[in-house]
């Protein structure tokens, strides 16, 4: 298995200087968790709107991402990879970029390419990638990537991957370290009840970000692995058939099924 990109390493920094020398100190040390925000904007002039004419760039490339700046080695390797599978997520059949400069240069040859195989080719293409904390407390941290492209064409995709990961281990929490075994059936069942609702008004405001088009009674599953695992809401996304469907729960309204030692 492959290390996470240097590039998104560089900024992050383990606590260890100056640490408490007791173990449950230094682990309250480390639990402490701080980011910082990294923008990279980057296009290729030279095109036009297809609907307008308006001239505008071939090329257009908008990433917003985190930066570890305190954390445990773990947790910065942990949230490194998560960045190099999204942020940095390549483009096809493309080699992993290693910086947000590698995926530019690979997409402005990309669209070069294209261009000399069909002469007077000028179609748009934008690529925006956001990535944000959802929460961070003090025993975990909850990671949105939102994935956007467009070919100008009509030809445009949107893709949101969910990631809770431990501060100090920097595993990934999964569905069955959050919700009681024997009751898995049971919270699916709310999951179910509550994509039935939508619509209904009778869905809290901000509990569905995005809803598929079908009902889900009787059909799909919830992804064990994109979960935000917050102090107020617990995040889903439930796979139905190939659409995703993510659905924000109040956590009171689930406390009954969660584990005691939940984060």
């Amino acid at each position: 298995m492959s290390r996470p990109p240097a590039a998104l390493l560089v900024a992050a920094v383990v606590v260890c200087a100056g640490c408490p020398r007791r173990g449950s100190d230094a682990a309250a040390t480390v639990a402490r968790v701080e980011y910082a925000r990294r923008s990279f904007r980057s296009s290729l002039a030279g095109c036009a709107d297809p609907a307008s004419g308006v001239s505008t760039a071939c090329v257009q490339i908008d990433i917003d991402y985190v930066e570890l700046t305190r954390a445990s080695a773990p947790l910065v390797e942990a949230v490194a990879a998560f960045l190099a599978a999204t942020a940095l997520r390549p483009v096809a059949d493309a080699a992993p970029a290693e910086s947000v400069e590698d995926l530019r240069d690979d997409l402005y040859e990309r669209y070069r390419a294209r261009q000399r195989e069909v002469p007077g080719y000028r179609t748009p293409w934008v690529v925006e990638r956001t990535i944000t904390v959802a929460c961070n407390t003090d025993r975990v941290q909850a990671l949105t990537a939102v994935l956007r492209a467009s070919a100008g064409d009509g030809d445009a995709s949107e893709r949101i991957e969910y990631r809770t990961f431990d501060n100090l281990t920097g595993e990934a929490v999964r569905l069955d370290d959050v919700v009681v075994a024997e009751l898995r059936a049971d919270f699916e069942d709310a999951v179910r009840v509550r994509l039935d609702t939508a619509g209904t008004g009778e869905v809290g405001r901000g509990s569905l970000f995005e809803r598929a088009p079908t009902s889900a009674r009787g059909v799909g599953w919830v992804d064990p692995e994109a979960i935000l695992v917050c102090p107020e809401t617990i995040t889903v996304q439930w796979r139905d058939d190939g659409a995703t469907t993510t659905v924000e729960l109040p956590r009171d309204a689930v406390q009954a099924f969660l584990r005691s030692d939940a984060p």
